[in-house]
């Protein structure tokens, strides 16, 4: 997806929000910082300057990752991605769409939203998903990979061999196990995704209900004994 196309329907889904359920009586009520005109809000929300836009992020983040906002968190990302864009057209891959995912889910997961450098601590938490990410996956390994505060985790391997003959191998386990009925087509095709290194969600469906989408699928397959010991065989 192009950065046209990624902040347009950003914008168009915040703004469509917005004019749903204004959220600006909320915030100021929660935070004196939020308590400020909506027009001068949210560009001292993407303004690097500390001082200005410090107190202002950190209540924010606090209201999406203590509170579940997701108004909160869509403003936040929006602020944010610009500059983690300018960062990512250095490289040679058209991520974008991603980028806007892992920075929302940096936000949300957020587990210091007071601390100083939270703007660089978000940034580096998105930066670090997405070298996960780009790495070649090994296999699902349930001992080392849960969704907490640090996201999804995952063995993986820097050895192309290795990694194709894992991999394949673990295809085929959740081909097996769809068949068998032991997990579902739904629950398959999210494996499957994690195992090639994609949380995306599903056409229509948003970020958040694909994420607890992904948490369902992965509890439900902890309290399956047979599933998980085909999984980490």
């Amino acid at each position: 997806m192009s950065l046209a196309d990624t902040l347009n329907r950003l914008e168009h889904r915040w703004t469509r929000e917005e004019r749903h359920d204004p959220p600006w009586r909320r915030w100021a009520a929660y935070d004196p910082a939020l308590d400020i005109a909506p027009a001068e809000l949210r560009p001292r929300l993407g303004s690097r300057d500390r001082a200005s836009s410090g107190p202002i992020l950190a209540a924010l983040v606090e209201l999406a990752s203590r509170h579940g906002d997701h108004q909160a968190a869509e403003l936040v990302t929006l602020a944010l991605l610009p500059r983690m864009v300018d960062a990512e057209r250095r490289g040679t891959h058209d991520t974008y769409d991603q980028l806007a995912g892992l920075l929302w889910e940096a936000v949300v997961t957020a587990p210091s939203p007071r601390i100083t450098c939270l703007r660089e601590s978000i940034e580096r938490n998105v930066w670090r998903r997405k070298r996960i990410l780009d790495r070649p996956l090994v296999a699902l390994s349930f001992d080392t990979m849960r969704e907490d505060r640090s996201g999804l985790r995952a063995r993986r391997s820097d050895d192309p061999t290795a990694a194709d003959a894992q991999s394949g191998h673990l295809l085929a386990t959740l081909s097996d196990l769809e068949q068998r009925g032991d997990i579902t087509a739904a629950a398959h095709r999210i494996l499957v995704a994690l195992a090639h290194g994609s949380d995306a969600a599903s056409a229509g469906q948003s970020t958040a209900a694909a994420r607890k989408q992904r948490q369902r699928t992965l509890s439900a397959v902890r309290q399956s004994p047979a599933v998980l010991a085909a999984l980490t065989a």
